[in-house]
């Protein structure tokens, strides 16, 4: 489980890159795709943004549905950190790295998923914003 931060890096890559080429919701399908899954409402999916704990296996719906990360939540977060966007990989890439250690030993992956999304949340809150997995991805003002 120790790529599982890794996970969280490309998830940012991709959505950083997705953000680039004028696609104002690049993950809508995936969104929807693991909302109807776990059959959460527009507006519980919404509250999920703030309280991640109800949305533990969304998150790794969203996760590896992006082949972010595995079945079993394996991902490698040297690999997510090259993915990222040059603007925010230097400040992305300590927090992914910090929260992929953090959680080595969460082998359950909708709890890893939960724990590492967590962990990024409290540490960069505005790129937390830019990942775009409960509504659109919001930009960061320059």
């Amino acid at each position: 489980m120790k790529s599982f931060s890794a996970l969280v890096v490309l998830l940012i890559a991709i959505l950083a890159s997705a953000l680039a080429a004028d696609n104002d919701d690049p993950f809508e399908s995936t969104r929807f795709k693991c909302q109807k899954e776990y059959g959460f409402s527009d507006e519980e999916l919404l509250a999920g943004e703030e309280n991640l704990e109800p949305m533990k296996c969304f998150l790794f719906c969203f996760l590896k549905d992006l082949q972010i990360a595995d079945d079993t939540g394996n991902f490698d977060p040297a690999v997510a950190t090259m993915m990222l966007d040059d603007d925010i990989r230097d400040t992305a890439k300590s927090a992914i790295y910090k929260c992929h250690a953090d959680y080595l030993t969460v082998s359950e992956p909708c709890q890893h998923s939960y724990e590492v999304v967590k962990c990024f949340k409290e540490t960069l809150p505005e790129i937390y914003k830019m990942l775009g997995i409960f509504r659109p991805p919001q930009i960061m003002s320059q």
